[in-house]
Formats: structure tokens, sequence, C-alpha cells
């Protein structure tokens, strides 16, 4: 008698479930992305267009800056001394080199930059260098870099 009515109310309980979840299921269908610019005539009447106002373009307006774009890079990085040897042996010598003032709110993980050439190929490696923890990392290389002013 208890298991017929435990069967009675879990079929009363599903019952009850499906007619709660009936109401709530849509018809969906494919639809083309051209027509989802389409609308019907009804829904253009109910919200009609507002007027747009006439401006002068002023020449005091100038367009908006790109956003920036973050990008994402392996930079392959060894100690200050390895790296100095595989740029000697290659016949790289330290050709420009800067450095960021490091503060205590400074963001850029590397305070200074290398660059290194080689005289007669000019065959070049640009460097980020952290010298604090003896870090060199490779940011790019290439076969022929000039002052400007070299032809």
């Amino acid at each position: 008698m208890i298991r017929t009515l435990t069967q009675c109310s879990m079929v009363i309980t599903a019952i009850v479930l499906l007619t709660l979840m009936l109401p709530a299921t849509a018809q969906t269908q494919a639809m083309n992305p051209d027509t989802l610019l389409e609308t019907p005539e009804i829904l253009n009447d109910l919200n009609p267009a507002p007027p747009t106002p006439e401006m002068a373009p002023s020449p005091e307006l100038r367009p908006e800056a790109p956003a920036w774009a973050r990008l994402q890079r392996q930079m392959n990085c060894n100690s200050l001394a390895y790296i100095k040897m595989i740029l000697e042996s290659r016949g790289q010598l330290l050709y420009g080199a800067g450095g960021f003032r490091e503060g205590p709110t400074d963001t850029d993980p590397f305070p200074g930059v290398i660059i290194t050439r080689n005289p007669t190929t000019l065959q070049y490696t640009l460097l980020l260098i952290k010298p604090k923890i003896d870090v060199a990392c490779v940011i790019h290389i290439g076969n022929s870099f000039r002052v400007i002013t070299e032809e």
C-alpha cells in the first residue's frame, strides 16, 4: 500500500511539474542573420524615430583616438651573462641602451632596454632587462638595423 501511494505521488508530482513547465517552453526556429535586422511594421509604428537635430560640425572637435590593445606573448629570458655570451659569439656588440627610473609605483617589470648589433652583417637583437634579478628577455631578432641617417 505504501509503495502504491509513493508511486501515485510521484506520478502526480510529475504531472504538476509538467503543467508548470508547459507555459515556459517556446518553439524555436532557424533564423537567417539577414532577417534579424527586419522588424515588423507594427513595431516601427509603435516606436517612431526621434527627430535628429541638425548640428554644424565644430572645428574644435577632434576624432577620438582608438583604444590601446594588449597583446599576450611569450618571451625567451635567461641570465644577462648567458645572453651576452651568445650575442658576442654572433658578433653582436652593444649598439644602444636605455633605462627607466625605477620607483615604488612603476608597473613595468623591465626598467631597461638594450640593442645589440653586428657591425658587419647588421643583424640585431632587442632585449628588455631587469638587472636587479639578473634577467634579460629577447624581444626581437632581425637581419638589418640601421640608424635613419646611415645609408
